[in-house]
């Protein structure tokens, strides 16, 4: 439901989170403003002279990266890691040193415990990390207005179907893996959504907004257990139209969920249902 890329970044934040809880290490977040601007253009680059400038040319050189180029986050990449070799840098408990480095290489960034991470909220205990994406919840429930309209009403207001379940999908693939099923099902009609398809997604909110305080929550158990366990589910044919099959799965480790996906198959073939656990 999401690219490979972003679902292969989400994992690792989990694992990561998880194997520090797991070790009792202490978690730390560094927020860098303005982050662009520390890699500079390898390219000759040049921009349209932006409206209310003092300077009379055309175009300008490009002297500090901007955001919305695509090169830009690899050109970050490199000037983060190239100076972490310049400081010798490499795993250790000088968590303080560190610290007082990385503030001195990028004034006006922030060093604290962390609070947000790619978009969730995060609280952090001894013994668990919840997190949770209530603002988001709380901008679909605004943009839809459930208090203000009533179910036949919202094919008159011009609102974008594929807004609503994209924010639902953003949710699904992030600290809700109970919408995913439901997600799918309420995607594949985005190209020509009709008056049905608004109320079911009107009562999906509903259920988003009833459930909106139930964060996801990671509390690694305490065992030496290092096994992954991986559950997945099927149905048969049950897209009438295609005679296709939808597929669930979700991924365990030391009880805690780290990834899971809800996908229509690829292909006319009978589905199994498959219980595994990899070791």
């Amino acid at each position: 439901m999401k690219s490979g890329k972003t679902n292969l970044t989400h994992l690792i934040l989990f694992f990561v989170l998880m194997f520090a809880m797991d070790k009792k290490l202490p978690i730390r977040q560094f927020d860098v403003k303005s982050t662009f601007l520390y890699a500079p253009v390898k390219e000759e680059l040049y921009i349209k002279t932006p409206e209310g400038s003092y300077r009379k040319a055309q175009f300008l050189c490009l002297k500090k990266s901007l955001y919305g180029l695509k090169q830009e986050p690899a050109n970050w990449y490199e000037t983060l890691t190239t100076w972490f070799e310049e400081i010798n840098f490499h795993q250790s408990t000088s968590d303080p040193l560190f610290e007082g480095l990385f503030l001195h290489q990028f004034p006006n960034s922030t060093a604290h415990d962390p609070d947000t991470l790619l978009g969730m909220d995060v609280t952090i205990t001894n013994d668990s990390i919840s997190m949770c994406k209530e603002k988001l919840i709380d901008k679909g429930l605004k943009l839809l207005g459930l208090t203000e309209f009533k179910d036949n009403e919202f094919s008159k207001l011009g609102i974008n179907y594929c807004t609503y379940t994209g924010l639902l999908n953003y949710l699904s693939c992030r600290t809700q893996p109970d919408l995913a099923p439901a997600v799918l099902i309420l995607s594949s009609f985005n190209n020509d959504p009709g008056i049905n398809h608004w109320k079911e997604l009107l009562h999906f909110w509903k259920y988003v907004k009833g459930t909106r305080k139930l964060h996801l929550k990671l509390r690694p158990v305490t065992d030496d257990s290092r096994s992954i366990q991986h559950y997945t589910n099927a149905t048969w044919a049950d897209i009438v139209e295609t005679c296709l099959s939808r597929s669930g799965s979700i991924c365990f480790w030391k009880h805690c969920p780290i990834a899971w996906n809800s996908k229509k198959s690829v292909d006319k073939v009978s589905s199994r249902r498959i219980v595994g656990r990899i070791t």
